[in-house]
């Protein structure tokens, strides 16, 4: 498992006369194709270094199977038209890396170790630099994004697979771009953070598997989609309120943000998070629970949240609320103690989140946890099914994950009449 180097490329394709974007990736494989079985003399690659990958990708397809005799020095010699010399040095070579072996009197021997070797998925997870810089983020995003790292990480040492991270720079050249993209095309799967290079993702997708941390509910065809139950886990907390003995039920969201990362997203942003909103209303009348129009309060990114919120709560307050952004979660906790609201009793507390940017809260909240861990894990034990176990796409099995429910102090049941005497 390792972490390569500053990798760069760009999504900044080249267009042409009919304004078009295009992408030139086939080049170099089509060549690579063509010249499988054919030595280029013109080349600066020495020719025993070319002949030695020739016979490497016959042994690594099974051309020449392990444990039997591959073809002479003089049959080589001949098929390629070179000497003998230039044979033995690129035999020599395989030699050298394990490929062959060498039997005084016999001939030259695929390994049959090589067959025992299991094969090594290879993963890239990649990403403008300006997607994980702490300027950019907000540390609920930077908390999820490391659920990613982490789970990758975890997942090549627990599958034995090689994760591979490339930061890249969106402002390149067209020349170094497509350096890069021949690059991401020697991997088995490449993993991607929301829609950001989405033109590159699809590319990608056309042969290799591509999967995708989708921003929100909708899906993009031809990616592998790495998500959980979203609507799943919008229902549990509506469920979680009627549970609690809660009867009029608030939101605080945020409608107006501009995603800097990615500005062409920003009406994306704002209808998932509206949509979120509205998902998690319909659900709490679903359970008979009332969502009046004047607890649910919409601020403005201009405006001071600790502010808003107490002048909200001093107006309105809801048995329960759920806060759509995360980073709400701190300003209401501000807002209700500057306010003598207790929450957990007085007002119950829930957010839909990673559970990193809240710890040591009091009380504790309740909040339908992220699987970004878990997604990440998954993605590389299906990449090593596809690659190590010849399992098809198709044959994966792509249920989304139940998030699950972390039930704090700040979502305390209501206590019956009845139970308060006891």
């Amino acid at each position: 498992m390792t972490i390569s180097g500053k990798n760069y490329f760009s999504y900044d394709f080249p267009i042409d006369k009919t304004g078009k974007m295009f992408i030139i990736y086939n080049c170099s494989d089509t060549v690579g194709e063509i010249m499988a079985d054919i030595l280029d003399k013109e080349s600066p690659v020495a020719l025993p270094r070319q002949l030695k990958q020739i016979l490497q990708q016959r042994i690594e397809t099974a051309y020449y199977t392990p444990g039997r005799k591959i073809d002479s020095v003089r049959k080589i010699s001949a098929e390629f038209k070179v000497s003998s010399l230039t044979v033995q040095r690129a035999l020599k070579q395989l030699e050298s890396d394990g490929f062959v072996v060498s039997v005084p009197a016999s001939g030259i021997f695929v390994n049959d170790q090589f067959a025992k070797e299991k094969k090594i998925a290879k993963i890239a997870f990649v990403f403008p630099e300006a997607a994980i810089s702490r300027e950019i983020l907000d540390p609920e995003g930077w908390a999820l994004n490391s659920e990613i790292y982490r789970g990758l990480l975890y997942g090549g040492e627990k599958y034995g697979a090689q994760t591979d991270f490339i930061y890249v720079d969106k402002d390149m050249e067209v020349l170094r771009m497509l350096r890069q993209v021949k690059k991401l095309r020697k991997y088995d799967a490449v993993v991607f953070a929301g829609k950001q290079l989405l033109e590159l993702q699809l590319e990608l997708a056309r042969e290799k598997p591509v999967f995708q941390f989708p921003d929100d509910i909708l899906t993009v065809p031809g990616l592998i989609e790495a998500n959980y139950d979203r609507r799943h886990a919008v229902e549990t907390l509506a469920k979680h309120a009627a549970e609690c003995g809660c009867k009029k039920i608030g939101t605080v969201s945020y409608f107006d943000l501009t995603d800097i990362r990615d500005p062409k997203s920003e009406m994306d942003q704002k209808q998932s998070f509206r949509d979120r909103a509205q998902l998690f209303l319909q659900y709490c009348r679903r359970y008979g629970l009332e969502t009046p129009e004047e607890l649910q309060f919409e601020l403005s990114s201009r405006e001071d949240p600790d502010l808003a919120l107490k002048n909200a709560l001093k107006l309105h307050t809801p048995d329960f609320i759920f806060c759509n952004q995360t980073y709400f979660v701190m300003n209401l906790y501000e807002a209700c103690s500057e306010l003598g609201i207790q929450i957990g009793t007085e007002l119950k507390v829930a957010a839909i989140a990673s559970g990193m940017t809240f710890q040591g809260l009091i009380p504790s909240l309740t909040y339908v946890k992220v699987p970004m861990f878990e997604l990440a894990v998954n993605i590389v034990r299906d990449t090593c099914r596809l690659i190590c176990d010849g399992v098809s796409v198709s044959e994966l099995r792509r249920e989304k994950y139940l998030a699950p429910l972390i039930i704090g102090k700040s979502t305390m049941k209501y206590k019956t009449s009845e139970e308060k005497d006891l």
